[in-house]
């Protein structure tokens, strides 16, 4: 049986007012149960509309942080006017003190002499250099060279060697009544002696009883005493050591000094090489 619905006035400000407060009251209800996700993210997005995101936010922090950075460097004059619009500002070469160039070490030997007799008026020649004949003895200089104003520390001195065997084992002609230079008592005195199996050295700090004693070869600055360091100090006169070395190796071999040191990084000095030869048969 169909329904009869009465006669309605719809313009009847009650009949609208119903009527009305019914359709807000559909809509409310859809958003808040129908579509709650869709709903939060209207939210979501309204609010994001209105904030800027976490990079942009870095961005904005970054840049801040490069204008300050800039704008200091301007007030100290540490930067030219004319790259202040280059975020990437490289310093003005011209406000920056000049770097020193790091110190160099010298190492030399001086007063090279022939420590024992020869039976010939003169000492051999090997390819226009001099060869000396069993014992040999000189001065090693250390010195601070450049304009380093720092002091450069000194942690090895090593005795190096290469057998030269163009050099004839019977170059040589000591004089056998020439006394060897093995009691020497002085001071600051290396006596190093070389052999076919093994290298030996010694230290004399000076002539008293209980100031000598042995080194390795391959570092001087070490020994019974322990291990030292030499400190070479700007403007300052150089060190100087003498060095007695026998050879007892049958013929010729070439010798020299190398020295490590800390300047700016480890560094290496050498003296120039010597000639030494022997005819010693043991």
């Amino acid at each position: 049986m169909p329904i009869k619905w009465p006669d309605l006035d719809w313009k009847h400000p009650i009949v609208v007012l119903l009527v009305g407060s019914s359709v807000t009251l559909i809509g409310w209800f859809g958003r808040e149960y129908i579509l709650p996700e869709r709903g939060s993210e209207a939210r979501i997005e309204a609010q994001n509309a209105r904030q800027p995101t976490r990079i942009e936010r870095d961005i904005l922090s970054r840049t801040e942080v490069i204008k300050n950075a800039v704008q200091d460097a301007k007030l100290k004059g540490d930067v030219d006017a004319g790259s202040m619009s280059n975020p990437g500002i490289a310093p003005n070469p011209a406000k920056l003190p000049p770097r020193l160039p790091d110190p160099i070490v010298r190492a030399a030997t001086t007063s090279r002499k022939q420590a024992v007799g020869l039976l010939d008026a003169t000492s051999p020649k090997f390819r226009g250099q001099t060869v000396f004949c069993d014992t040999v003895r000189f001065t090693l200089v250390l010195d601070q060279e450049g304009p380093g104003s720092k002091p450069v520390l000194v942690h090895r001195i090593a005795l190096k060697s290469e057998s030269v065997p163009e050099i004839p084992v019977n170059v040589c002609h000591v004089d056998p009544l020439s006394s060897r230079p093995a009691g020497i008592a002085e001071k600051d005195l290396y006596l190093l002696s070389l052999r076919p199996s093994r290298t030996t050295a010694r230290y004399l700090k000076s002539g008293r009883q209980g100031e000598a004693w042995t080194v390795s070869p391959d570092n001087l600055l070490i020994g019974e005493q322990g291990a030292t360091q030499l400190t070479l100090e700007p403007n300052k006169p150089a060190m100087t050591f003498d060095v007695v070395i026998t050879s007892h190796v049958p013929g010729g071999l070439k010798l020299w000094l190398e020295v490590d040191y800390d300047a700016g990084g480890e560094r290496i000095a050498a003296t120039s090489p010597l000639l030494l030869a022997s005819e010693y048969i043991q």
